[in-house]
């Protein structure tokens, strides 16, 4: 007899389906670091819905944050990029890769940083989590005409890290290119326009169209902000694709738990950006602990004549107010810093020294690279 869908039971497989959606988007998401093989490089918020009845799971989304996008284009040493690249050499048969234009994966760009990604993409592991993934695309009910979609728009990525612009004044590059018109074909856009987006610069002044060339080493940058801003865009298309299998029928139901998958702090040789908003959000949530869970709940059972064990605590709260200050915070004076036509990883150095010089948690270097370290209690 076929369980019907009813309030009784819930939505039936929707429990298996939440689980079972993980490892597509740890494929997307995840990658190797010096710390962890598979560290998640985003926070995930899952929200799960209950009937008000029998208390179900009916429904449930995902929300993601904080995709560390710059490793797309760059990683540390000894680390990997994200695993989903890997997994295409590893399970797309020979015909499949030649009609996506992938190499070998040390030929690319994005992927030849680690220098063990050939051997990486033909062993077990690297073939096993390729078969997760397709595993999940089944289980949220993807095509194979719309997983194909993806697999091309991922060669895409790869293939627009390996576009050079020359070693003149004037960033270039043809259109007649065989890179440039693979690449175009596998992001669906016209070499020519591809070309022209990444080296020169359009503005419109009174009317009048303005363009100037970049230089080689603008465009460089202009390439990968476009291949992470494009896988961006795709990690957040997978994550709807999925919300669009979980969510509820009605979201009208009031009994929800939400449940935080943050990646951890960590402090590498090379902190990106990224890393920075990581350990800043772990730095938010561990003074919420510290306010809630030892403050507050020990001012409570004070109130309540209740004798307690004194538990002590670090106070990070001067590291919150160093960077999150409305008007003198690292990040009110680098989001000023952008906005100065003249501003620059110098400039901003500089502020950061004239300003917290006398602040005992930050320290300055003062040699020619804009660099500056955190007195934190984990690790400088």
């Amino acid at each position: 007899m076929e369980m019907s869908k009813s309030p009784l039971y819930g939505v039936p497989g929707l429990e298996s389906k939440i689980i079972e959606v993980n490892p597509l988007l740890e494929a997307f998401g995840n990658a190797q670091t010096v710390m962890n093989d598979n560290s998640s490089r985003f926070g995930k918020y899952i929200s799960l819905r209950f009937d008000g009845t029998h208390g179900n799971v009916v429904g449930a989304t995902i929300n993601q944050y904080l995709l560390e996008k710059s490793r797309v284009a760059v990683q540390n040493s000894g680390e990997r990029n994200f695993h989903v690249f890997y997994y295409l050499f590893a399970g797309l048969p020979e015909d499949m890769l030649k009609r996506v234009h992938l190499r070998k994966p040390s030929q690319h760009r994005y992927l030849a940083a680690f220098k063990e990604a050939d051997q990486f993409c033909q062993s077990e592991s690297c073939l096993e989590g390729f078969l997760r993934m397709k595993e999940c695309m089944d289980v949220v009910e993807m095509s194979y005409e719309h997983a194909l979609e993806v697999f091309q728009l991922l060669a895409g990525i790869i293939l627009i890290g390996d576009l050079d612009f020359g070693q003149g004044d004037a960033a270039f590059v043809s259109p007649s290119n065989g890179r440039v018109i693979d690449c175009a074909r596998m992001l669906g856009l016209d070499p020519p326009a591809l070309c022209r987006a990444l080296t020169v610069s359009t503005n419109v002044t009174r009317g009048e169209v303005i363009s100037i060339n970049y230089s080689p080493e603008k465009a460089a940058d202009g390439r990968d902000a476009t291949a992470k801003a494009i896988y961006g865009r795709l990690f957040n298309y997978i994550v709807s694709f999925v919300n669009g299998v979980l969510a509820p029928e009605q979201d009208a139901f009031a009994n929800r738990i939400g449940i935080l998958d943050i990646f951890g702090f960590e402090n590498f040789e090379h902190n990106s950006f990224e890393q920075f908003c990581i350990n800043l959000a772990n730095e938010q949530l561990q003074h919420f602990f510290n306010e809630h869970i030892f403050r507050q709940e020990k001012e409570e059972l004070r109130k309540e004549g209740v004798k307690s064990v004194n538990i002590e605590y670090r106070d990070n709260t001067p590291i919150l107010n160093l960077f999150l200050n409305k008007s003198s915070g690292m990040l009110a004076i680098l989001d000023e810093q952008t906005q100065f036509p003249k501003g620059s990883d110098m400039t901003c150095h500089a502020k950061f020294n004239d300003q917290y010089k006398k602040n005992p948690i930050y320290t300055a270097h003062r040699g020619r690279q804009p660099r500056f370290a955190i007195k934190h209690y984990a690790k400088e």
